[in-house]
């Protein structure tokens, strides 16, 4: 009963909607009226009929709400319109700024663009100034130093043959060449002081051929005689060192005349402004002596003993010329030196974009035009290179037919002229063909050059060169000594015009045993020094050498084949032959006049191979305080000293400055030391100060 009242007075109540809601609230309404739709589910159709009326009564809120929504969303709409309006002006504005930047780029780049080629056209015009003035200056003075360079060959064929003392001319092959015969196979006038004149006259024979091939012009025929002038000069050279060896041979004929009193052996020295020679026989056999020193020419070594029991000569040459170095491969330069000429003139500046319109207006091209149809447009090129063709042939036709009429009214002297010219160009042809003989020999050259220094040994003369003066140190068994018994003095003929090498040491296994023990000790010395080695395998190390010392005695006797056959038989033997026949030691003082920066390197002379070579000593030191050298050796022969080239490199600074009416000062700085160069107008003095 109590529901049934409820549900009556529900049915009875209408449904109230405020006014004053809020549209954004209808969607709260509307989830109220869904609740209660759900709890009226169980309502009649009356309830649901009522419920439709109080939904009619209910529509004119609808239509007020209906139309504050249309005007929020007509604003929202002109928000949006309003929006997108300053959209468009912030896209039309930031597009005026692009443009206007555009515009300025365009100008600026314009503005560049003339002041470069402004810049360009006033370079060029420089330039072409410059040069057109460099070339007033240079060309007649060009022509005036060739015409000097002649007049001075001149002069200098002329001199040679008004000179008539009696020396020969080195350019006439068979004047030079009837000098070395003779000289060669002179017997009396042997001795020191006239092979020190003919030194001499020698190496001025040598300078003047070295002149007379560096003074010849470029295309001229004279260059077929270089080949020529240098066999004369390696024939000169090797003709002065048969001649000192003949001199000091003689020299020691008449050792036990010029020997000292008081250390009863040869001391004997002489020099001249190219060589320097210091002799040192021994004639006493004394066992205490231990060396010999030089003081005047700061040259000593160290004797070991049985050097000091042995009929021996140590003979020095301190030459101050180099014939060696120029005959090695490793002399030549890497390139070649082509010859120097100037720039040209530039042509006037011509700006691309005034080129353009200058071309447009070529008749020639205008009959092309690139409007045209390709197919007409080629069939006219054709046309009017076949025109040029016809008109080509026509006359070289009328050229030939002038030069056939021409042919039969040639006169005699006209043919003189032509066998000349004929002989001219027979001579281009020989300095062609000698041309490429040269770059034939250059590129054999350049492999031999790799192939050579391919042993680390080998000195590089392109990069070091040698020290004057040389040292040619040679050790040689002393001649017969003649004999005075009573009023009689007995002389041994020998039949050997030059000394004999004494063969020290007495085999030559043994002086490669030493290098190698050498080379060894230091790997060994490398090798301690290296962390991880046990002490006890240094230990066994010793014991085994000094095993070997002891059971080898340098004064037993042991069958030849015995020691052939067995090579650790050889070995201990060799071994304590190396301690008995121990190396000489060789000390030189460098000159004071030499300037040396850092330790030089020491090479010897290789005459199969013609090039230096770091080999041949051990030990070898440079004192920078003394300015003292010394090295042990078993190899004789020629030694050099070589400092590196590019050792001042580069230079610091240069200037010039006047010391008087044609006469100035060149002064060049280096890291080291100053170069002052005096030039006058006809001479030039060099000095070094340090």
């Amino acid at each position: 009963m109590l529901r049934s009242k409820i549900t009556s007075r529900i049915k009875n109540q209408p449904l109230k909607i405020p006014t004053s809601i809020n549209p954004s609230d209808v969607t709260s309404t509307n989830r109220i009226v869904s609740k209660k739709t759900k709890l009226n589910k169980t309502y009649s159709t009356k309830t649901l009929k009522g419920k439709e009326k109080t939904n009619k009564s209910a529509t004119p809120s609808n239509k007020s709400a209906k139309t504050k929504k249309k005007k929020e969303d007509e604003e929202r709409k002109r928000k949006e319109e309003g929006n997108d309006h300053l959209v468009l002006f912030l896209d039309e504005e930031a597009q005026q700024r692009a443009e206007v930047a555009e515009k300025e780029r365009l100008e600026n780049e314009k503005r560049l663009a003339e002041e470069k080629t402004n810049v360009a056209k006033e370079i060029n015009e420089l330039r072409r100034r410059e040069l057109s003035e460099f070339y007033e200056f240079i060309l007649p003075r060009q022509q005036d130093v060739i015409t000097i360079l002649e007049r001075q060959r001149e002069d200098f064929k002329w001199k040679r043959v008004m000179q008539c003392d009696g020396t020969p001319d080195p350019t006439i092959l068979p004047e030079i060449n009837t000098f070395i015969s003779l000289w060669r196979d002179e017997k009396k006038r042997i001795d020191v002081e006239y092979t020190m004149k003919q030194t001499n006259l020698v190496l001025s024979l040598i300078r003047e051929l070295n002149y007379v091939m560096n003074s010849i012009p470029n295309g001229s025929p004279e260059l077929e005689h270089v080949s020529t002038y240098k066999k004369t000069i390696e024939e000169l050279e090797d003709t002065l060192h048969l001649k000192w060896r003949h001199a000091v041979h003689a020299t020691m004929l008449k050792a036990s005349d010029l020997q000292d009193l008081e250390t009863n052996n040869l001391q004997y020295t002489a020099e001249n402004d190219n060589t320097t020679v210091c002799i040192w026989g021994n004639l006493s056999h004394n066992p205490r002596i231990k060396g010999y020193q030089f003081d005047k020419y700061s040259f000593g070594f160290d004797l070991p003993k049985p050097l000091s029991l042995a009929n021996i000569a140590i003979i020095g040459f301190f030459l101050k010329y180099d014939y060696y170095s120029e005959r090695s491969l490793l002399a030549k330069c890497r390139v070649k030196i082509n010859q120097y000429s100037y720039d040209p003139i530039p042509e006037p500046y011509i700006d691309e974009s005034e080129k353009k319109p200058a071309e447009s207006n070529d008749p020639e091209k205008d009959l092309f035009d690139a409007s045209l149809p390709p197919e007409l447009r080629k069939l006219m090129e054709e046309t009017k290179q076949r025109e040029d063709e016809a008109a080509a042939a026509a006359a070289a036709a009328e050229a030939e037919a002038n030069r056939e009429n021409t042919m039969t009214d040639r006169s005699a002297t006209q043919v003189v002229s032509d066998e000349a010219h004929d002989g001219k160009n027979l001579t281009q042809t020989s300095l062609e063909r000698q041309k490429s003989k040269d770059e034939k020999l250059l590129n054999a050259t350049a492999d031999q050059i790799l192939e050579e220094l391919a042993d680390e040994s080998v000195v590089d003369l392109r990069s070091h060169w040698p020290i004057l003066p040389l040292l040619q140190i040679n050790l040689y068994n002393i001649p017969p000594q003649p004999k005075k018994v009573q009023e009689w003095t007995i002389v041994e003929v020998d039949n050997d015009d030059i000394l004999i090498s004494y063969p020290y040491p007495s085999d030559p296994m043994i002086a490669e045993r030493f290098y190698e023990e050498y080379s060894s000790g230091n790997k060994q010395k490398s090798m301690e020094n290296e962390p991880g080695k046990s002490k006890t395998e240094e230990k066994v190390l010793k014991k085994n050498k000094t095993a070997t010392e002891e059971t080898m005695d340098p004064s037993m006797t042991l069958d030849a084949t015995m020691i052939e056959n067995n090579p650790e038989i050889r070995k201990m033997f060799l071994d304590a032959a190396v301690k008995q026949e121990s190396a000489l030691v060789l000390k030189y003082k460098i000159p004071n006049d030499v300037f040396v920066t850092e330790k030089p390197l020491l090479a010897r002379w290789i005459t199969d191979r013609n090039h230096w070579r770091q080999e041949g000593y051990v030990e070898y030191q440079y004192s920078p305080d003394t300015r003292l050298i010394s090295f042990k050796t078993y190899d004789f022969g020629t030694y050099a000293l070589l400092s590196d080239r590019h050792a001042h490199m580069p230079f610091q600074s240069w200037r010039m400055r006047p010391k008087s009416v044609n006469n100035l000062l060149f002064i060049l700085n280096s890291q080291s030391f100053e170069i002052i160069f005096e030039v006058k107008v006809s001479s030039a003095a060099f000095y070094l100060c340090k």
